[in-house]
């Protein structure tokens, strides 16, 4: 099967909306593409006094309602044509909710987990003056996207100011609120994950006010569990239940949870509801007081309680969290 390609994704369903709309050929073929995109690479100085060349992108795909608008994001196998669906997304979004804003993105291929906060930093300048003549507050506004935070958003628009000359912390969204950033931009996509997660399910046909509030190898509820593999491993005074596969009806979830010698959980799963919506969830708490949030931080508590690990330590599964706690217990010499 051949790899997907996001942004022939992006045409096939502006093709499948201009035949339902009847829109113009002309109007039709210009929003097929992006107006403009910019290429750049990027030598940075590492800690190690190396030089490394890393290789970006800015894609300003239509400013017909305004102002481009559009992430940056760090990631090892980013594309341009990863970085041009998710402009031509954007420009979608803005124009379906009345903002008078246009699309853009931004990317450099790079692991931003083995970069010291150093080279992190000169990456982020080097980028901003790569491009610095491409975005602007009345042009092109930048923002956080995958693996890019605050204090990255923040170096970018000091770089700017720099180029500039004066301070414009209108250039760049997502900066931390002591530099004029919006309250609630943290956990912004993580609520609207939280509304999709709810929607689907009144969709499928899911009652999530049924679900128990217990996740994890914690004890109590009355999830049936149909189905429970992976690996046990210890590290030390830790386990770790490798290549976890869980199902209960129509809920399932894949991943990786730890359990530290204190008894922290660690970890992150994919939640299937349906076969329709991939959730990827993150693991936290205690074994007492087990806790799950999307991977952007935003809890979602008890309304999806036993999504994470169906049934684990409850009800039917009550065995397997037996089998669990024994471990535990064995483990820790209670």
């Amino acid at each position: 099967m051949s790899e997907l390609n996001p942004f022939k994704i992006a045409q096939h369903q502006l093709d499948e909306a201009a035949k339902i709309m009847g829109l113009e050929p002309a109007v039709h073929e210009l929003l097929r593409w992006p107006l403009r995109e910019l290429h750049v690479t990027l030598a940075v100085r590492m800690d190690d006094g190396t030089t490394k060349i890393f290789h970006g992108f800015r894609v300003q795909y239509n400013d017909s309602r305004g102002p481009t608008k559009g992430g940056i994001r760090f990631f090892p196998t980013e594309t341009i044509d990863t970085v041009r669906a998710l402009a031509a997304w954007m420009t979608w979004k803005t124009a379906v909710v009345d903002i008078p804003l246009g699309g853009g993105k931004g990317g450099i291929i790079c692991n931003p987990k083995e970069l010291s906060m150093g080279e992190l930093e000169r990456l982020s300048r080097a980028y901003i003056r790569a491009v610095g003549h491409f975005i602007g507050e009345e042009t092109d506004v930048p923002a956080p996207d995958v693996y890019t935070t605050p204090q990255i958003m923040a170096w970018m628009m000091d770089e700017y100011s720099v180029m500039r000359g004066y301070n414009v912390p209108g250039v760049i969204t997502g900066k931390p609120l002591a530099l004029g950033g919006s309250a609630g931009r943290g956990d912004a996509t993580a609520r609207g994950g939280m509304f999709t997660i709810r929607e689907a399910a009144k969709l499928l046909g899911i009652d999530l006010a049924k679900a128990v509030q217990t996740v994890g190898v914690s004890r109590g509820g009355d999830t049936p569990l149909d189905a429970l593999s992976g690996q046990l491993s210890t590290r030390g005074k830790a386990i770790e239940l490798q290549n976890l596969a869980a199902s209960s009806g129509s809920l399932s979830a894949t991943g990786q949870v730890s359990v530290s010698a204190t008894q922290q959980l660690g970890g992150r799963v994919n939640v299937d509801l349906g076969g329709a919506v991939g959730v990827p969830l993150l693991v936290g708490g205690t074994v007492d007081e087990p806790e799950v949030s999307l991977t952007a931080g935003a809890k979602i508590g008890a309304a999806l309680g036993t999504v994470l690990m169906p049934g684990v330590g409850t009800g039917a599964g009550a065995t397997v969290g037996g089998k669990i706690g024994e471990g535990l217990n064995k483990l820790f010499g209670k």
